[in-house]
């Protein structure tokens, strides 16, 4: 499998959290030896980070005081 081809999908649920663990071992023997990857595993990294320094309130539909 040509992973920076096939595999790319996995970094953004590797950064998330949602691969199994034998997942996680092929991303990270991968990223380990390919800078364009890693740098985009970074990137959805940084993108995870910003969701989670984000307050609840972000994701509703509205404002809270429109009820």
């Amino acid at each position: 499998m040509n992973f920076c081809r096939e595999g790319r999908p996995a970094l953004g649920a590797y950064a998330f959290g949602l691969l199994s663990a034998a997942d996680e071992l092929i991303v990270e023997r991968h990223v380990a030896g390919c800078e364009e990857c890693f740098k985009e595993l970074a990137g959805f990294f940084r993108l995870r980070n910003a969701i989670r320094d984000l307050p609840p309130e972000t994701f509703l539909e509205g404002s809270p005081d429109d009820e």
